[in-house]
């Protein structure tokens, strides 16, 4: 797994199963970037450090379930890092985020799926969860 630090605009990967078993699939392209906050740079790029997932979302993201197959739409969000996404030793007041992993995602219903007609009736979950991972552009800076 690599240890390669993320940097902004690197590319986050939602993966489209969400939910026990896959019971919610979100539709590709589930891709967007982070914004990296930190001070530091790996080139011209600001590090990304603990907090910047928080700001990472994608809405718009169509969805359907097993039993409800007319598509909604969802927002979908990064709930955490793994352990093996955060670097564990570092030089400064902020830890970095390391490719690692998979993150724990959420799927967030914006606008429910249904059942088909006659029934159309509306998908009773508003959240599921999911993973996804980070897709690093910095291959030269890596953290020990």
């Amino acid at each position: 797994m690599s240890k390669y630090i993320v940097t902004n605009s690197d590319v986050v990967t939602f993966d489209t199963a969400f939910g026990e078993a896959g019971v919610a699939t979100a539709v590709p392209p589930l891709i967007t970037t982070i914004t990296g906050t930190g001070h530091a740079h790996i080139g011209e790029k600001n590090m990304c450090i603990l907090g910047d997932e928080e700001n990472v979302s994608l809405p718009g993201v169509s969805y359907s379930t097993k039993t409800h197959s007319v598509p909604g739409t969802a927002t979908l969000t990064i709930k955490s890092l793994d352990d093996d996404q955060k670097a564990s030793y570092v030089l400064s007041d902020a830890q970095v985020i390391i490719v690692g992993s998979k993150f724990h995602a959420i799927l967030e219903v914006d606008t429910a799926a249904k059942t088909p007609e006659p029934a159309s009736l509306d998908d009773p979950i508003t959240t599921y969860t999911g993973t996804g991972t980070f897709t690093n552009s910095n291959k030269f800076v890596q953290v020990s």
